[in-house]
């Protein structure tokens, strides 16, 4: 069978310290103020562009056309299995005044797998059941889940008889089964991979089974590289395989350059590294022949990556992209921070360009690096292609070394990418030394490569001298105020909260985290001063995804609020032989959407994805003015009530989903954002402002609160045309909405709340409860509108107008009208990831890394035993 390369690999942390910088970063030493703005272009960088023409030397066999020799069968008698079973008699559990009903799991499914149904269903007395993760104390009869290792049925009597299937159970078996998969080799041969946390894309060929690749020109100094594995099934046991290298010089016998062993159990990928120099300058075939250990039971044979790389004909291009997670720009030296927390990166970024308005996308991970991996705004990065693609289709070798857990496969971060390594325990040290490997081994090859340092977030456990350094100038703390050797955010959030926080405590967190920032300087120094090779066109990128809170507003951590102590960016970047000179800030206003148009320009790609950033390249040549209009979009809070920000001319404008209050801050006058103006400043050029950035409606209108019976009518005659009406979605209005994308179930739909219809006429609104009856309306008109006489009818014909506080009664049921700026926030991104992604799987130690990071709660995080501790780095720190 014939594979030509049209697939494409789908995706699937008020400190007294920081009153020091007092948000130096906004004002550094030799920026302009706001009142003396440039005019024209500052002095422009003029070094060496990045060659257009890749010099490099590589074959990339993934997208070559293969020929596939595959067999029809290789699995055990065992792999076949029950997918139906009748659990038979159910034993009643009884606890705390509650009962389910329990049983042995037919199935072997892992407890919180996918925080779903892991593809079983369940009917009891023949009426399906639901699945459920709601706490067996509050389960609504109808309903199942695992909980404890058994199957618990919530049911309102005994049940007489259960049924389980797993209808995914042979389309699992048959994925794997080329024979039977009712796959053409060529659809069934392509495969990506996670073994070890390392995620690559390649080819299936289950022992025994052939790749050849025809007609291949061997390069001076050729190799042929893959990753060889076994993709090991549960249930499933292989004896291991063999791989075989193998080339055909026109009219000769097959000559085998290279064989490796892959053991049954290895679960780990196997370098390959075959020379070819002896072939150099001659046409040949290229085959990766599989074969079978003692038996052919469940070979699966993976061949990650195949490529052949040669001596390169002059210079590379290498990107790299470096992530900070939880990184404050104002502790920085560089940034006007007096203690030592960055020495090694501020004397790196000398003669790098600094954008001292830069703003990240979010005061969260995910929505941050979706943004600053794809060039995308965060929703619309849903599904789109990450910088990695585009390089690669450029025959760049790709890589990400990542160390958050929201940048997961699951997510589709590591579509394009030759190798995506998450580990949620490596540390600085771990992620540098994982990416000189990657680059020593694709030393021959132009690269792109993200490498993300997790260590600035908390758990803040930086080496003990670091520590010792940053501590030994503060009082001690009482013994009865020591902090515990361990500690998690919840857990400074609920001192605080209580009170029993000091502020010696509060300097000694502080302390803490700014080691952290000085262990993450020396490291990465060391990849910075390894990647700049001069013989290449180096581009280095980096950039943190939001800030830290520590008290400067009163609270701690992030993803709490839109003030720039979590929003404001870092971005530095060190084009091709630095800038030339010391010292080059730019004033332009900057966000993570930029990064890749910016990295596209310096690499001269023109076959690229949309972006909704700009290239910064113009700006750093000096060809463009700054663009103080250039709206910056915030938002996607997640741990606070739900707002939306927007950057404009140095005004920062935000505006709360669910109440509608507004709040502008002027950053040049007021960067500690202390000084609301919103109140007496008119506000609609910020809201078209905001509008414009998030593409989303924004503009005056009302919110309308209601009470209402399920299935109550109520009908409002509008003493204006509406624009647009709706329902706001109860998670928008909800402190701690359910982390949906990880599979939390939302406690109320839009639908629980209601349904709203507008007349043709917009003169009319129609709300129909729903299950619940209560939440918040939203009502878009083009002006300011008044809310009180506004007429409502109810059941039965009987009307009321609302009185002067916008408050309306009719019969049991009630509308509360609240006139403001109305943002009607876009499609979520759970339900975008529906549409395009589907659910996924998420394995336990994921779910139990993201209880332990807080992520997570209540009954899906059973079983995790004792949650955070799991995430304690490893000593010797294991790849």
């Amino acid at each position: 069978m014939t594979l030509r390369p049209a697939w494409k690999l789908a995706a699937a942390a008020a400190v007294i310290a920081a009153a020091v910088g007092a948000f130096f970063w906004m004002n550094p030493p030799n920026a302009a103020s706001a009142a003396g703005r440039p005019t024209g272009p500052s002095p422009a960088w003029q070094g060496r562009g990045m060659a257009q023409t890749s010099e490099a030397v590589a074959i990339d066999l993934l997208e070559r056309e293969v020929v596939l020799s595959l067999p029809r069968t290789t699995l055990p008698p065992s792999a076949v299995k029950d997918v139906r079973v009748d659990l038979g008699p159910l034993k009643a559990h009884e606890m705390r005044g509650a009962t389910w009903y329990e049983a042995e799991l037919p199935f072997p499914i892992p407890e919180r797998t996918r925080f779903g149904d892991g593809g079983l269903t369940l009917s009891v007395d023949g009426e399906p059941f639901t699945f459920t993760i709601a706490d067996p104390f509050g389960a609504a009869p109808g309903s199942w889940r695992v909980l404890e290792g058994k199957l618990a049925i919530f049911a309102s009597k005994a049940p007489k008889k259960a049924v389980m299937e797993r209808p995914g159970a042979s389309r699992d078996v048959a994925r794997l089964e080329p024979g039977m998969s009712g796959l053409e080799d060529g659809a069934y041969a392509p495969y990506r991979l996670t073994l070890k946390a390392q995620t690559r894309p390649g080819l299936l060929l289950p022992a025994p089974a052939s790749a050849t690749w025809q007609g291949v020109s061997v390069p001076a100094g050729g190799h042929f590289r893959a990753f060889a594995a076994l993709a090991l099934a549960t249930g499933h046991v292989s004896d291991g395989a063999t791989f075989v290298v193998e080339l055909v010089a026109a009219g000769a016998a097959p000559v085998e350059v290279h064989r490796t062993t892959v053991e049954g159990k290895g679960e780990r990928y196997v370098a390959i590294d075959a020379d070819l120099g002896a072939y150099a300058g001659q046409t040949v075939d290229l085959v990766v022949r599989t074969e079978a250990g003692a038996t052919t039971d469940a070979d699966w044979a993976f061949l990650g990556t195949p490529v052949i790389d040669g001596t390169p004909n002059g210079r590379l291009r290498r990107i790299l992209v470096v992530g900070l997670d939880t990184t404050k720009p104002d502790h920085f030296g560089i940034n006007g921070y007096t203690k030592p927390t960055t020495t090694e990166l501020d004397a790196w970024a000398e003669d790098a360009v600094i954008f001292d308005r830069a703003w990240t996308s979010a005061p969260r991970t995910r929505p941050s690096f979706r943004a600053a991996t794809t060039g995308r705004l965060p929703l619309d990065a849903v599904c789109a292609p990450p910088i990695a693609e585009a390089f690669h289709d450029a025959g760049f070798a790709t890589a990400g070394i990542v160390a958050n857990i929201h940048l997961n496969p699951h997510f589709g971060f590591d579509a394009g990418s030759d190798l995506w390594w998450l580990d949620g325990k490596a540390l600085v040290d771990d992620q540098v030394e994982r990416a000189l490997r990657w680059l020593d081994v694709n030393q021959n090859r132009d690269v792109f490569l993200f490498v993300h340092v997790m260590d600035p977030h908390i758990f803040y456990r930086a080496p003990d001298a670091f520590v010792e350094a940053f501590t030994k100038d503060l009082p001690p703390l009482p013994k009865d105020q020591e902090l515990p050797k361990f500690f998690n955010r919840w857990q400074v959030l609920k001192w605080d909260r209580a009170g029993e926080l000091t502020d010696l405590q509060k300097q000694h967190i502080a302390a803490l985290y700014d080691a952290e920032l000085a262990f993450t300087s020396q490291q990465l120094r060391r990849l910075l001063d390894a990647f700049e090779r001069p013989e290449h066109d180096n581009l280095v990128i980096v950039h943190n995804d939001h800030g830290e809170e520590l008290w400067e507003h009163g609270g701690f951590e992030h993803n709490h609020t839109l003030y720039n102590d979590v929003t404001a960016g870092l971005l530095w970047v060190k084009p091709p032989g630095g800038s030339g000179r010391q010292g080059v800030r730019s004033l332009y206003p900057a966000t993570l959407q930029d990064i890749a148009p910016t990295a596209y320009a310096f690499a001269g790609l023109t076959a690229t994805p949309p972006t909704d950033g700009v290239s910064l390249l113009p700006v750093i040549r000096g060809e463009t003015s700054d663009a103080w209009d250039r709206p910056i979009p915030i938002g996607h809070l997640q741990y606070d009530a739900d707002r939306w920000g927007v950057v404009l001319d140095d005004m920062k404008y935000v505006v709360l989903t669910g109440s509608g209050k507004e709040e502008l801050y002027d950053l040049a006058r007021d960067p500690a954002e202390r000084d609301n103006l919103a109140g007496r400043t008119d506000t609609a050029r910020f809201q078209r402002a905001l509008a414009e950035a998030h593409k989303m409606d924004v503009g005056p209108g009302w919110r309308v609160s209601v009470q209402a019976q399920p299935g109550a009518t109520l009908e409002v005659t509008l003493p204006e045309q509406a624009l647009a009406a709706g329902v706001i979605d109860p998670e928008h209005i909800t402190r701690k909405p359910a982390n949906q994308e990880w599979g939390e179930v939302p406690k109320a739909l839009p639908a629980d709340v209601g349904t709203v219809t507008l007349s043709t006429d917009g003169r009319t609104l129609q709300f129909t409860a729903g299950a619940q009856g209560r939440g918040v309306l939203w009502v878009r008109f083009d002006g300011d509108v008044a809310a009180p006489g506004t007429v409502v009818r109810g059941g039965g014909g009987v009307t009321s107008e609302a009185d002067a506080s916008g408050v309306v009664k009719v019969g049991g049921d009630t509308m509360t009208f609240a006139p403001g700026v109305v943002v009607v926030p876009p499609a979520s991104e759970w339900t975008r990831m529906q549409a395009c992604m589907g659910q996924g799987e998420t394995s336990d130690e994921t779910v139990c890394q993201l209880c332990s990071l807080g992520y997570l709660n209540g009954p899906t995080c059973a079983g995790c035993g004792g949650g955070a501790k799991k995430l304690e780095p490893d000593a010797a720190h294991p790849d």
